[in-house]
């Protein structure tokens, strides 16, 4: 590996880079050491039930009409019903034995499901083709069976899970040629040429999937931590790493047969697309099913392709042309044996084998890749050295290109043209300058190359802070020279997220990322971040007047406002107004963190003075009882308390939120609850109300005593922290990269195993109110009061941009709307309602679930799948959405739809 030392990378002492221990601030209640979940072959599957935007594409493909749209709808909303219904029984066995059952009768349950699911999705699947053959013209029966066919792979691919991680079995050439955009003249007789090419892969994917279901019991071996030394506590071990690849051995054969019939499918289309076109899908097929192969970092392919795209003169643009297509030929030649040789190391990841005996077949594969990429850049720098010629104007470019090495970097991301008048090319590469060895938390086992930051994440679990779901990790280490495709990196900027980007380049798929930790301040030069409880808003104002029995627009409660609002800003203004809200509480900069939790308890103290004349002038106002206005008070400080933060660090925002946070008594007033049922809510409030200002009192007193230990051991780190800022291309200015030695590592497991206990008893008082109203209520009037705690115990998942419940509105305002149009909107309005409410509180009560104590207040298990019941959730929802507009189109004129919006 070639080393790139720069002024901006200092030398770093060889200390671990403890992931687990940054990620346990944001989930205390995970453990000592929560860690992020990140395991090869043991991968869940995903939901296989046909989605609406598959059938649409579906519909378009095979270019249905209105009529025949809304026919096959009617089929395709029927076939859906079944595969959710398939898809909740699978479900239900899952969550009773588990996602990777041990036990002999877990495991046969477990399997039977897997085939009962596969069965009748597959099953669904022909149905709904079938239920299509009767509308269609003579001309759109092959476009159906091959979207037919395309569908059942999308569906077996879903169902893989961890045996289909390799990319040979995600991608195929059809799908790539829909990616690359391929013209309609062009794209049908490649399609006509691929018959024999989906039926193959068809049956090799069916394999896959069959294998996969009858193999639970090594499937549920390899994924046991084995009670080995070098197994981290709530880590995997090395030991369950080899075993796991194991496991993998049997689908090797199949994955290689797979990647084969890709190579020949491109070349049975290759004379039929244009020179662009053929070599989009070649880069959509070789990035995923040969990642090795795929990473050329002398490749002109860049370049040309911005040449091309500038205005030059016919003769330029004819030796550009020139130097493309004499180079094409030769990289494709040198290509096509290095994917041949990739697929030998199939199942041979320097990470999966740590410790396995050396694979004779493997080295000599590798090898030959080594000796075919020296190859292939002998060509790249051919065509460079060309290209300066033919571009004078970036002559010193061209030829600095042709001159760098075959291996310079991990990352194979081809240069752009520098921009005019420079000599540097885009996607300039950086290395960390120091190899990170031995330890057994999670590490960078080597020095790696970066060509980008990956700064995205899509559909995590919704968490409002610490205490959401933890998982465990994989912990690896591997030589710079093996790990071809890349490492990991941790970036920590004051605007920032934490990043780590993975690209192993392993023949397993590839192009692993996760990220988007958020940051909290940090302290640093004496000063300190500390967080204040929020006003107390006219919103919170009105929510306790209702539960007072105060009509919110009673104009004595406005003078009280006004009066409190001034005595908070003389407040405020002395202590400091300044700085960022999140979640109840603001967070402001102190010049002298020496005394800032003083001034915080000082300000607390005169905050709660003010605020408790506030309830009791409002009590007395409304003739509210005396046990109803100690209640409110009670709960107002229990949320002052929770809001409160004595000091932040640049990785935790320590506190809870989320199901702890909720307002009892506002739920009670927001379900509607009247007359006696009313009364005896509010009398199991009243109970309740001290215990939750307890135990949010006593979690203040742990905040008080942890919070400003772990900031300053985070100011610390931060000041010895390596900087990757400055003129690093890609690097956001202030990024750092942490490293935490084991003394650092301990004493914050130490801290945050205090907080997590105070934690635990805030949620488990807060779900204790909970249940005390619910046992308090009549059966029938429990749902009311239940749906109203879980939208404000997990507003976020109750937050649907799409809920089709807006269009309906909208329609039911149409002038033009018939009565029995009204009537069918009505219906539809009030069947969407219910639907849709029960989707969310199903989500919401899996969120709940994951927090500290919350499965346990909820008298359930906590969730060992949340991230796959929360997706599932939400796809089921966005269905119902597209559903329910599907059948409002159908009752509505073209006019009225666009009226609407659909």
């Amino acid at each position: 590996m070639v080393r790139e030392e720069r002024d901006y990378f200092p030398r770093m002492r060889p200390v671990t880079l403890v992931v687990a221990a940054v990620l346990a601030l944001l989930s205390p209640a995970a453990g000592a050491r929560a860690q992020f979940g990140l395991e090869f072959g043991g991968a869940a599957e995903a939901n296989p039930v046909l989605s609406s935007k598959d059938f649409d594409a579906i519909c378009d493909a095979v270019r249905l009409d209105a009529a025949q749209r809304q026919i096959a709808g009617t089929s395709f909303d029927d076939a859906q019903d079944r595969m959710f219904e398939a898809k909740r029984r699978a479900d239900a066995v899952r969550a009773r034995t588990g996602t990777n059952p041990t036990d002999d009768q877990s495991m046969a349950e477990r399997e039977q499901a897997r085939k009962a699911l596969a069965q009748e999705v597959l099953n669904q699947l022909d149905n709904l083709f079938r239920a299509m053959v009767p509308v269609i013209r003579a001309d759109q029966r092959e476009d159906l069976e091959r979207e037919r066919l395309a569908a059942k792979r999308r569906a077996i691919r879903a169902m893989l899970g961890g045996s289909g991680v390799d990319g040979a079995a995600q991608v195929d050439v059809e799908g790539a040629m829909r990616k690359a955009d391929v013209a309609a003249e062009r794209a049908a007789p490649a399609l006509a040429q691929l018959g024999a090419y989906r039926q193959r892969i068809g049956s090799l994917l069916q394999r896959m999937l069959d294998d996969s279901i009858a193999q639970p019991r090594r499937g549920a071996k390899a994924r046991q931590p084995a009670p080995a030394e070098d197994a981290p506590e709530g880590g995997v071990s090395l030991e369950s790493v080899r075993r796991m690849a194991e496991a993998q051995a049997a689908q090797r054969e199949t994955v290689t047969q797979l990647a084969a019939a890709h190579r020949d499918a491109l070349g049975l289309v290759a004379t039929h697309l244009s020179p662009a076109e053929l070599a989009k899908v070649r880069e959509q097929v070789l990035r995923r099913v040969w990642p090795r192969t795929a990473m050329d970092p002398l490749s002109p392919a860049t370049a040309i392709d911005q040449l091309l795209r500038k205005e030059l003169d016919a003769a330029a643009r004819t030796a550009i042309e020139a130097i493309r297509d004499a180079w094409q030929p030769r990289w494709w030649s040198l290509t096509l044996r290095m994917t041949a040789a990739e697929d030998a190391l199939r199942g041979n990841s320097p990470i999966l084998n740590l410790g396995a005996p050396p694979d004779e077949g493997a080295a000599r594969a590798k090898l030959q890749l080594r000796e075919l990429r020296e190859e292939r850049s002998a060509a790249d720098r051919d065509a460079w050295k060309a290209l300066a010629g033919a571009d004078p104007s970036r002559k010193d470019f061209h030829l600095g290109m042709a001159k760098m090495p075959a291996r310079d970097t991990l990352f194979g991301v081809p240069p752009g043209l520098p921009a005019d008048g420079g000599t540097t090319p885009e996607g300039v590469n950086i290395s960390l300058a120091e190899a990170v060895e031995g330890g057994a938390n999670v590490q960078m086992g080597a020095a790696v190359s970066i060509a980008t930051v990956i700064t995205s994440v899509e559909d995590g679990v919704p968490a409002d802070g610490p205490g959401g779901e933890g998982e465990d990790t994989m912990v690896f280490t591997a030589d710079a020279d093996d790990l071809v495709g890349g490492g990991m990196i941790m970036v920590a900027g004051e605007d920032g997220p934490i990043t780590f980007g993975d690209r192993f380049g392993d023949g397993m798929g590839g192009n692993l990322d996760f990220s988007g930790i958020s940051m909290g301040d940090p302290q640093a030069d004496g000063k300190a971040t500390v967080g204040i409880p929020s006003r107390l808003g006219k919103d919170r104002i009105d929510a306790m007047a209702r539960v007072l029995g105060l009509d919110p627009a009673n104009p004595g409660l406005v003078a009280l406002m006004v009066d409190h609002e001034s005595r908070v800003a003389a407040l405020r203004q002395g202590f400091g107004d300044s700085g960022a809200a999140r979640n109840g509480t603001d967070f402001v900069a102190l010049e002298d963190a020496a005394t800032a939790a003083a001034r915080v308890d000082d300000f607390l103290a005169r905050l709660a003075e003010a605020e408790d004349a506030l309830v009791r002038d409002m009590a007395t106002l409304a003739g509210t009882a005396p046990s109803i206005a100690d209640a409110a008070r009670d709960e107002r400080a229990a949320e002052r308390a929770r809001c409160t933060r004595h000091a932040t660090g640049l990785m935790n925002d320590l506190g809870p939120t989320g199901v702890c946070s909720v307002d009892l008594g506002g739920c009670i007033a927001a379900s509607g609850l009247a007359g006696i049922d009313r009364e005896l809510a509010l009398q199991a409030w009243v109970a309740w109300a001290p215990s939750m200002r307890g135990a949010c009192e006593r979690w203040l007193a742990t905040e008080r005593s942890v919070a400003p230990q772990m900031a300053a051991d985070e100011a610390r780190m931060r000041s010895q922290a390596m900087d990757l800022g400055g003129d690093a291309p890609g690097i956001p200015e202030g990024a750092v990269a942490i490293a935490m030695d084991e003394d650092d590592v301990k004493r914050r497991d130490d801290l945050m195993q205090q907080a997590s206990a105070a934690l635990v008893a805030i949620n488990e008082a807060a779900l204790a109110g909970r249940a005390a109203v619910l046992a308090a209520l009549p059966e029938a009037s429990r749902p009311a009061f239940d749906a109203a705690w879980l939208r404000a115990a997990a507003p976020k998942v109750y937050a649907d941009a799409r809920d089709a419940m807006a269009k309906l509105d909208a329609a039911l305002v149409l002038a033009t709307l018939s009565p029995q149009q009204r009537q069918q909107v009505d219906a539809l309005r009030g069947e969407h309602a219910a639907r849709h409410g029960s989707v969310c509180s199903r989500i919401a009560m899996a969120v709940v679930a994951t927090k500290p104590g919350g499965a346990k207040g909820l008298g359930m298990e906590r969730p060992k799948d949340i991230n796959i019941q929360v997706s599932d959730g939400r796809f089921e929802r966005a269905e119902l959405n597209a559903r329910t507009l599907r059948r409002l189109r159908s009752i509505l004129s073209e006019d009225q739809r666009k009226a609407v919006g659909i």
